[in-house]
This record gives structure tokens, sequence and C-alpha cells, in this order.
């Protein structure tokens, strides 16, 4: 049936998106503007679609509420598609809170008002708890009892940095955008010394509110802290961040008071996180992968996560809140970086176009809504009866996608004879390694690329040997079909 057909290539896939400079422009007086324009309406047409969308951030509750879970409420309130909701689901605080409104949430809700359905009265701008997995915060809170000592770690962490920042200021000054304001075609935002100087406190323990269960936090963060973000040259800072030095003698701290279960690490643009160690937006997509039962087929040699398309700007070597995506084996990553010459050299990690930010995740969107359309098209003509669909939109999208670069880089290859006779020997030696069906080649094959993987994240700390991720060469005027 043509509606089995449907679901199976659908309904097996996961879109999943950092929100900040990937989905919205962030810090743009017209962020929902954009959003609405370009990004909303293709999110939309995969929702329709049966497809499940994620989004996992490093916003606080408050934050996710109040900006893209607003801007995309509306949305689907001015298009009468509130029903499609239940597609998303929202992770904050860096993956360890999970909140999803379900069909049934819907239907008991269908006859309260719009914002009554999901808006807490006494806060306009925060998401009802009551949508909170509350099975998920209990892997991921913060144990009441270590709350206080992490807080007193950070406050002599920043007084450290804070009396750093005033003795050296004027090297500060030199190398950061700190009391000027970056060049129009930098990267670079301007730091916030006056926050970081009016002596309030910087240690914000993002506490989560409920009418059932105690106040929680899964996330406790210091800012605002100098970092590449803030560079004059954000290239040469990347792997000289001032949070990496923090974030050790946090760790030292740490060790000393038995908190070991506990991880800093660097968010936003000045941001140090600490929440439990396991919890990071890899976890999060992990459980929602296993969640929703679309883990892949083991037993067809797919590897878990292979359902799964992720898009982020912080796909960085060696750091970035979106570069633990790239250790799960199965999940494409599509760095939408602004440097992309930092993107790890990875054969999972793709730089999907040369545009930036919600300009390439649209495109992405939009090449990924087409295809499914077209499918959709060939299986409805078909009406199928005994057969069924052996791809779904993702295996589509991937094989669609290679299938067009491969072809672009042989024949660029060949009509510029770029290879030697021993750069093609290898290539023939590869190809036909990948064309034998015999089990032992594809296991060797898979081995070959796993070791390449693992020496190339070898060399993402010298900035001498490192290799720009795969689709870093885009002349800058083109934008693949």
């Amino acid at each position: 049936m043509y509606s089995d057909a449907k679901k199976f290539i659908t309904s097996t896939c996961l879109i999943a998106s950092d929100i900040d400079k990937t989905l919205l422009n962030v810090g743009s007086k017209s962020e929902e503007g954009d959003f609405v324009l370009n990004v909303a309406p293709e999110l939309l047409k995969i929702a329709l679609a049966g497809t499940n969308i994620a989004v996992v951030t490093g916003n606080s509750f408050g934050e996710i509420s109040s900006r893209f879970f607003r801007f995309l409420f509306n949305y689907l309130v001015r298009k009468s598609k509130i029903e499609v909701l239940s597609k998303f689901h929202f992770f904050c605080n860096s993956g360890g809170v999970y909140f999803h409104i379900n069909d049934e949430d819907l239907k008991l809700l269908k006859n309260e008002g719009p914002g009554q359905q999901f808006f807490d009265l006494e806060n306009p701008n925060s998401i009802k708890s009551k949508f909170i997995f509350k099975s998920y915060l209990d892997r991921t809170e913060i144990n009441t009892s270590d709350i206080e000592k992490i807080k007193e770690v950070l406050e002599i962490v920043w007084n450290d940095y804070l009396s750093n920042l005033e003795n050296n200021i004027m090297q500060y000054k030199a190398e950061y955008y700190i009391d000027k304001e970056p060049e129009k075609d930098s990267e670079s935002v301007q730091y916030p010394i006056n926050i970081a100087l009016d002596g309030s406190d910087h240690v914000d323990i993002r506490y989560l509110y409920f009418e059932d269960r105690p106040k929680s936090t899964v996330q406790i963060t210091l800012k605002p802290v100098l970092s590449w973000k803030y560079a004059v040259e954000p290239g040469k800072k990347i792997n000289a961040d001032i949070r990496k030095n923090l974030i050790d003698r946090i760790h030292e701290r740490f060790d000393l008071l038995g908190l070991t279960s506990y991880t800093a690490s660097a968010g936003g643009n000045s941001s140090i996180d600490v929440t439990k160690s396991k919890i990071n937006k890899a976890y999060a997509i992990r459980f929602l992968v296993d969640h929703l039962g679309i883990e892949g087929n083991e037993r067809k040699g797919e590897k878990f996560g292979s359902n799964v398309i992720y898009m982020g700007d912080e796909v960085l070597s060696g750091g970035g809140n979106d570069f633990p995506l790239t250790k799960i084996d199965g999940v494409l990553v599509l760095a939408v970086n602004k440097i992309p010459k930092h993107v790890p050299f990875k054969s999972r990690v793709i730089i999907p176009n040369p545009k930036s930010g919600p300009e390439a995740t649209s495109l992405v969107l939009s090449l990924f809504n087409k295809n499914v359309k077209s499918e959709l098209k060939r299986w409805e003509r078909l009406n199928p009866q005994n057969d069924f669909p052996q791809k779904n939109a993702i295996k589509l999208f991937k094989e669609k996608w290679f299938s067009e670069k491969i072809n672009g880089k042989i024949k660029n290859t060949f009509t510029e004879n770029k290879l030697s006779t021993e750069e093609l020997q290898i290539l023939y030696t590869f190809i036909t390694l990948i064309h034998r069906n015999d089990e032992s080649a594809k296991k060797w094959t898979n081995i070959l690329v796993n070791e390449l993987d693992e020496i190339m994240e070898a060399l993402d700390d010298n900035e001498l040997e490192r290799f720009s991720g795969i689709g870093s060469s885009y002349p800058k005027e083109s934008i693949p079909d």
C-alpha cells in the first residue's frame, strides 16, 4: 500500500539541527523574519511528509521557549498546521533537557486557546514544564548536593579569569574586539566587557521549575568568557581558546572535590557549561534515535544513526559543541560553519554547499524536500501491492548527493589530468575493493576509512598539518543543485 511505503520513506528518518547560526540568524534584528522566510517553510514540508525533526541547543529552557519554539509556534498557527508540532523534538541545555508535544497532547489541548496550550500562564515566554520528559531528566540532572560545590569552583575560576583580564587588558584589546566593533566583513562579535566587569554573579544555575517535583538543573553556566569568537583573527584562536585553560582548571578542582562525574565544556560565544560527563548533543541524539526506533538495520550492515542527518555551525576540529555528533558512526554531519577551513576532515562530515549558517541549512532542507517529493510521487504512481521501498528518504538523499559529487570529482580528475600514474593506481585499488561483493572486502574498506578518520583527527591539533573538511573547495559563486 502507498501509505505504508510513504511511512517507511519518511517516518524512519530524523533531520536534526543546532539552532543559533544554523536555523536562526542569532543577533539579527530580523531573526524571526529570516526564519519564517527561509527555514520555517522547509521544516513544515518535512514535518507534513512525516519525517522526524530534532533541534539540539545549548540555549536554556527559557531561551528556546521564547525564541525558536515561539517563532515556530507562531508560524504553524498562521499556517493552521499546529498538528505537525508532534514531529518536532526539542533538546536544550546542551542536550540535558528534552521536551516534546505528542499527538495525544495536541488532542487533549484542542479546545484550549493556542497560547494556553503550550505556554505557562505565569511566565508567557516559557513552555509548560509538563512537556518535559521527566524520565530523561532523571538521567541528566545535577545532584542537588553538588550544585553549590560546582558554583563555588566556577566562582573561584571566574575571579582568577577576571583578575587576569584586568591586568592584561591592553594585550587583550589588541587581540580581541573588546572596546571596538568588529569590521563589517569579520566573522567575530564584540565582547561584552561591561557585563564582565559589572560585579554581578556570573554563574548561572539554570533551574527548571515544576508543579509536581522540586526544582532541578542539568547545567550550570559561567559567562561571559573571552573566546575565539571575539578574536580579531579568530582562525588563530580556535585552538588557543582561553576557555580551554579555564576548563582544565575547573576539572582539576572537580577532581580534588570528588566531582568526577561532571565535565565543563565550551558553549556558545562566551559560555563554559558544566553538566554530567555524558551529557552533550550526541547523547541527546543517541537517546532520540533509540526512542524513535530508527537505529538502522544492523543485519544489513547499517551503522547506528544511519537514518540521521545533523546540521550545525560549530563542527570544529578538536571542539565546538556540534563536534560530538561526529562520534556517532552512522550520522552524516553537515557543517554550515562560517569558517569552513576548520571543519574536520572526516568521512561522515561534509560541508554541503558554499553558503553558511541558516542560508546553507535552507538549501540542504530544500534539496531534501525535493528528493522526498519526487520519491513519494514515484511510489504513488506505482501504487504498490507486493513491492516495498528498500531505501528511506535519508538514504536516498545521501545516494543522490554523493553520486553527484563523485561524478563531478571523476569528471574534473580526468579532464584536468590531476592525478599521477601512482595516484591512479591507488584510486583503482580502492574502487576495485569497493566493487567486490564479498563481506571481507566491505570489512576492509570500512577499516581503512575508520583508520583514515582517526589519523585526520590526530592531525587536528596541528595547525600546519590539518586538512580542511570535505566540501571546503567549493567555488564561492557555486551552489549545488
